[in-house]
């Protein structure tokens, strides 16, 4: 395989995953926006546990706090 055969494999994955994640990103932030960050975090922990895009505590604590400040998270690519 050719490296920029490898690379475009790699950047498709990347889309992919970032589209996965923008989608649960999405639902989670029109159904929690402007609710408690202990209710947004275990929907957002499961949301995208489905992904593949991981998140620890931290991260977890700042974008739950962002959906509760009713801002919307955009992944990018």
């Amino acid at each position: 395989m050719r490296s920029s055969d490898f690379d475009e494999m790699v950047h498709r994955a990347m889309r992919q995953a970032a589209q996965d994640g923008q989608r649960e990103l999405d639902r989670v932030y029109r159904q929690y926006a402007g609710k408690p960050v202990t209710q947004i975090e275990p929907v957002l922990r499961r949301a995208m546990a489905k992904t593949a895009i991981p998140l620890d505590a931290a991260q977890l604590r700042d974008w739950s706090t962002l959906i509760s400040d009713n801002t919307r998270i955009q992944l990018k690519t």
